[in-house]
């Protein structure tokens, strides 16, 4: 199966910049997972995720395992639901920025995307 690879931009907007300087003091997390994004999820990270799914020509575009895994870390890290999550990468500045989205913008995620990916990522 082709995905499109993940490739959220490396170099800082100055909205980013006004953001991080406020998160590396309270949500040190947000910082640092935008600050490392392209070195945690690099190609063969991707590659590994990647290799983790099936083809079965049934449903929607797929959405790039690493940006699950970037959503289900953030989502982990503060306990939310799927559908929580979902939700704030829609209205939450933070996790826009960490997930490389456009800011305000729709993602083509639901929260059946999440769960779907931490099943396949810890099965039980």
């Amino acid at each position: 199966m082709a995905f499109e690879r993940w490739t959220p931009r490396q170099d800082y907007t100055k909205r980013e910049e006004f953001l991080l300087r406020r998160l590396r003091r309270t949500r040190k997390l947000f910082a640092f997972l935008r600050d490392h994004r392209h070195e945690l999820f690099d190609d063969g990270f991707q590659a590994g995720l990647e290799a983790m799914y099936r083809d079965t020509g049934a449903g929607r575009e797929p959405v790039p395992p690493a940006l699950l895994a970037m959503i289900v870390l953030l989502q982990s890290y503060l306990g939310m639901s799927d559908a929580e999550a979902v939700e704030l990468t829609v209205v939450d500045l933070r996790w826009q920025m960490v997930a490389g989205l456009p800011w305000g913008g729709q993602t083509g995620m639901c929260p059946g995307d999440t769960g779907g990916f931490s099943r396949t990522a810890h099965p039980h």
